[in-house]
């Protein structure tokens, strides 16, 4: 089959975070959490890799700033080592998301100091440069006492902070109580939202009780897209390009099981596979299904290959057997319950499986299990 019509542009984002506008299925999760912010509530957002989370925090964003008059700036953790990490992150954060009067009352919170902090293209980077021996402390305590100083210049504005991958602080040592003595004491001006994709590290955070910030959060687990808002995207997608889904919504919406990229990246191989002012038939869907395959196989090899045998051994049971727990899985793969036990808890603590109320353990990704079920037959 030819594919030279390929070379148009795929209505279906599936490589990357979503405009704020283009999110769906979303709006009773960000009509939460603005209600949250609002009431100045900490919240702990989590959710496995690629479920839309960052899209999210982007619509939340944009409404929160046009219908609430809320900044929000959304701090990006991800794989930060040390408080010089966290500076950089915090002050990069300011100067992608502060804008209008907010911008300016940072800039001129921020204007005096020796710190080497600026809105401006250089900043605490270049100050680490220039003099590499310089002290992060002092610039990340002015950092988190931003919005008391906004507070300060201008009464009645609250503002949102978002940390995504929170859990990354967990490897910067003194991070977290020195953020809880700035963050404690901010809710009658500032609201915070701290996310993570590893919903077992993120819940230590907040549920342990040597921790810092334990039983400061409300928590929000945020889940698969609905099959409606899922079919109603593919539809227009089609329908806007010339093309018909024809009768493949069902099956597509039923093998990406709300999971929204994996959603997105079946939609687009079958858009692929499917001709200007063409339907999409049985023979395309196929397609579709082998385009992603192929798409993935060498990331679910490398994902593969950092498991350790235990899990590999609990994820092939589950694929397999549809329990890990099984005499057949500890037959055919040597795996004991006990072992079971203590392996699927990892696999849940980083969101590899999740517990789900009707069909129990699951393998979060629909795809991998598709890729499971194929390589180990």
């Amino acid at each position: 089959m030819s594919l030279d019509w390929a070379a148009e542009v795929s209505p279906f984002i599936f490589d990357g975070p979503l405009a704020a506008d283009a999110v769906v299925g979303r709006q009773q999760e960000a009509d939460v959490l603005r209600a949250w912010a609002r009431a100045g509530r900490f919240v702990s957002l989590y959710a496995p890799r690629r479920f839309g989370k960052t899209s999210l925090l982007r619509k939340v964003a944009k409404e929160a700033g046009d219908q609430d008059a809320m900044p929000v700036v959304i701090v990006d953790l991800y794989g930060a080592l040390s408080i010089a990490d966290i500076v950089i992150r915090l002050e990069r954060a300011y100067r992608d998301h502060a804008t209008g009067k907010f911008r300016q009352l940072v800039s001129n919170a921020l204007q005096g100091g020796q710190l080497g902090l600026s809105l401006a293209g250089t900043g605490f980077s270049v100050q680490m440069a220039r003099q590499p021996r310089t002290d992060p402390l002092p610039a990340l305590h002015a950092l988190l006492e931003l919005p008391a100083d906004i507070q300060r210049r201008a009464d009645g504005m609250r503002v949102l902070i978002v940390f995504d991958e929170f859990q990354s602080v967990l490897a910067v040592d003194g991070a977290e109580a020195l953020l809880r003595s700035h963050i404690q004491h901010q809710r009658e001006f500032a609201s915070y939202i701290f996310c993570g994709s590893e919903p077992g590290l993120l819940h230590a955070l907040f549920s342990d009780k040597t921790r810092p910030f334990y039983s400061q959060v409300e928590s929000k687990r945020l889940g698969r897209l609905p099959g409606v808002a899922v079919a109603a995207t593919i539809y227009a997608g089609f329908d806007e390009t010339g093309r018909s889904s024809g009768d493949l919504i069902p099956p597509l919406v039923n093998a990406a099981e709300g999971h929204p990229q994996r959603a997105m990246l079946l939609a687009h191989c079958l858009w692929t596979a499917t001709a200007p002012g063409e339907t999409a038939d049985e023979a395309m869907w196929n397609t579709a299904v082998d385009m992603a395959r192929r798409r993935t196989a060498r990331e679910f090899e490398i994902h593969w290959d950092g498991l350790s045998p235990n899990q590999r051994r609990v994820l092939r049971a589950l694929v397999r057997f549809g329990s890990p727990y099984k005499k057949d899985a500890h037959a055919a793969l040597q795996l004991a319950r006990g072992t079971a036990q203590q392996v699927v808890d990892q696999l849940l603590r980083t969101g590899e499986l999740e517990r789900d109320d009707d069909a129990g353990l699951r393998v979060v990704d629909p795809l991998l299990r598709m890729w499971i079920d194929e390589r180990f037959p």
